[in-house]
């Protein structure tokens, strides 16, 4: 047998790579659900059921919020899952502003179910079944990109599952085992850095110097952070659901004070990373084509270009910042609130601490990765 044959195929390093990450993500996976069970704190169920009838109904369009209605509803429902399969039970249910949930006959729907001892079962109804909606939003966007970027999209895929595999099933229970989450933090982020450059450029010097310039920016980013926040005395506390992240810190050992840290460097990482690969791509263009580009005009070059960047990342990141927030600025201009009032709101100084360290990540990665370009092309000539 011509055993040739077997080493004759060669395999490139994406290739190759990629069937690494994608065996990686379903071994941590798994190790993480095995190592990791956490015990649950809700002690009803949540089960899917379908409605079988409307008994009666009470209801009124709400004035306030267009296609919403006011009242209530009696109705039978059947439970399609769990323990509780094929259970029928009446209802009640009450829509009001905040829990606005109107059944319709033959749909589907969660349900809340809980048993109090010595009393009869509590169920009631807990929200639409969004499931489906959001699975054939993830199926399209899979397809697209695979349409539209093919072998490249199937490894922006593959970063994507593996930046969202890291930060659900290594970062959050770790740092629910009480792991120092900003010694954490880095070190996933930097990792998740690394297999998205890996997979998207392959290793070459590009990929080093992208690499090396999205840490030294969200490091700035991070370091800007810490200092601000703790000048302003803000913590992760302070941030959205931080206060009930204290009923849980006591039996898991929650280390909160790197919590706004890492809010950070998740947050300003894609636009850190864009803006460094971007550079390290153009200062590798330009040196090509000119080859005898002196350090100080090819530097020059790259400067001009990081400027462009800045520009318009800078106001990409901004712009998300406040779209997270924009409810709240409503609320405020609705109050007509005084400034020294809402400036000193908590959530207020995280979101304008949060986009100006951010910001600030990707103004300090263009001269970085500049530099380090500058730096490693010299060597060439």
């Amino acid at each position: 047998m011509n055993c040739k044959f077997f080493f004759s195929y060669k395999i490139d390093f994406k290739s190759a790579f990629s069937i690494v990450i994608l065996i990686l993500n379903i071994l941590i996976v798994l190790i993480s659900q095995y190592t990791f069970n956490q015990r649950g704190y809700f002690t009803q169920l949540f089960e899917y059921g379908r409605v079988l009838d409307i008994q009666s109904e009470t209801l009124e369009s709400d004035p306030y919020v267009p296609g919403c209605k006011l009242g209530s509803q009696i109705m039978k429902i059947e439970i399609l899952s769990g323990e509780e399969k094929g259970s029928i039970y009446e209802i009640h249910n009450t829509l009001s502003s905040s829990h606005n949930v109107e059944a319709e006959k033959g749909k589907k729907y969660v349900f809340s179910i809980r048993e109090e001892e010595g009393k009869d079962k509590v169920v009631w109804l807990y929200n639409y079944n969004r499931l489906p909606v959001l699975i054939g939003l993830l199926a399209f966007f899979i397809l697209i990109i695979l349409l539209i970027a093919g072998k490249q999209g199937f490894r922006s895929l593959l970063a994507l599952s593996f930046t969202a595999i890291m930060i659900l099933f290594v970062m959050v229970p770790l740092i629910l085992r009480g792991m120092d989450p900003i010694a954490l933090s880095l070190f996933c982020l930097s990792l998740m850095t690394l297999v998205s450059f890996l997979l998207l450029t392959g290793w070459s010097r590009k990929t080093l110097i992208a690499l090396l310039g999205t840490i030294g920016g969200i490091l700035a980013a991070g370091l800007v952070s810490l200092v601000a926040s703790g000048m302003a005395h803000l913590s992760g506390i302070n941030l959205d659901k931080g206060e009930q992240i204290l009923y849980i810190a006591r039996d898991f050992g929650i280390r909160i004070h790197g919590f706004l840290f890492i809010s950070i460097l998740i947050a300003s990482l894609g636009a850190v990373m864009d803006v460094a690969m971007s550079l390290a791509s153009s200062m590798e263009e330009i040196k090509k084509h000119n080859p005898g580009i002196s350090a100080r005009e090819h530097f020059k070059s790259g400067m001009i270009i990081g400027r462009d960047l800045i520009g318009t990342m800078v106001n990409t990141l901004i712009l998300a910042f406040t779209g997270s927030s924009f409810t709240l600025i409503l609320m405020i201009a609705g109050l007509s609130m005084a400034f020294r009032q809402f400036i000193n709101i908590p959530l207020i100084a995280i979101e304008i601490i949060q986009a100006l360290a951010g910001s600030i990540g990707i103004i300090f990665s263009v001269p970085l990765t500049n530099i380090l370009a500058t730096l490693l092309h010299s060597k060439e000539t």
